[in-house]
């Protein structure tokens, strides 16, 4: 895993630099192991337009899961998504001090469009509280629905209890008339980007909702800064999982019903 975190200078203990476009240096930390690299922006400081997009697609090409900075302008923040990159504003101190949060997990509650530009005015958001899953499929369009799965996955396989560490994703697409495709995916190492990585897997598969047994609050904002709807619900094999979704026997997750935990 590795983190991306604006600098005003190239070392650890250099003070953040708030502006992301205009960041002197991008250093990209591993947070396993401390390793990092600063990468000289100098060319889009001085860039006389486009410096946020051009410095969201350098940091995106470098396989970056977080950005860390001060604030996002809104065609950076839209290139930043297209790579898949999640998204943390509002940061001040060091670099070092950026990176211990970081660990502490206390970038949990990433912020999302709103909070990238004050000019930027994303589409009014929806309130899931009492809202059904087949209310939230016809609202946003769902139809690829991810279940944390047992090998080998599929519709006959054991359901996961732990997204996180889960063998792999049962993929299940819905069409008018029930289950219209079933793929499987593999799960990374939980060690290859922490509880995050589930994020990244079921964003590049296209998935639009997880359902799971329990989440954390750290992934839990990491889906929703992707724009996957997470439920939570019952059931011991996929297709019970499916079978409850399609019913309307789950429910939307929010903060109350996280778990401590990452996974």
């Amino acid at each position: 895993m590795k983190i991306a975190i604006t600098s005003t200078g190239p070392e650890m203990d250099s003070p953040v630099d708030e502006r992301f476009g205009r960041a002197r240096y991008v250093v990209i930390v591993d947070p396993e192991t401390g390793d990092f690299e600063a990468v000289d922006n100098l060319a889009n400081v001085q860039a006389s337009q486009g410096a946020g997009v051009q410095t969201a697609q350098e940091v995106a090409s470098r396989q970056i899961q977080w950005l860390l900075t001060g604030a996002v302008g809104p065609k950076a923040l839209q290139a930043l998504s297209a790579g898949g990159v999640l998204i943390g504003t509002g940061i001040s101190g060091t670099v070092r001090d950026t990176l211990d949060r970081f660990r502490a997990g206390g970038f949990a509650q990433a912020p999302g469009p709103a909070d990238a530009h004050p000019e930027f005015q994303p589409p009014p958001s929806r309130d899931f509280e009492g809202e059904t899953p087949g209310d939230a499929l016809q609202g946003k369009g769902l139809q690829r629905i991810a279940v944390p799965s047992m090998w080998p996955g599929g519709l006959e396989a054991a359901r996961s209890m732990h997204f996180g560490h889960c063998d792999c994703f049962t993929l299940v697409d819905l069409g008018e008339d029930g289950i219209a495709g079933v793929s499987v995916v593999p799960n990374v190492p939980h060690q290859h980007g922490g509880c995050l990585a589930p994020v990244q897997v079921l964003l590049e598969n296209d998935a639009q909702a997880i359902v799971v047994h329990g989440i954390g609050m750290r992934p839990l904002e990491g889906f929703r800064q992707a724009g996957i709807q997470v439920f939570q619900g019952e059931g011991a094999g996929v297709k019970e999982v499916i079978e409850a979704f399609l019913a309307s026997e789950i429910i939307a997750m929010d903060e109350s019903r996280a778990c401590g935990g990452g996974a």
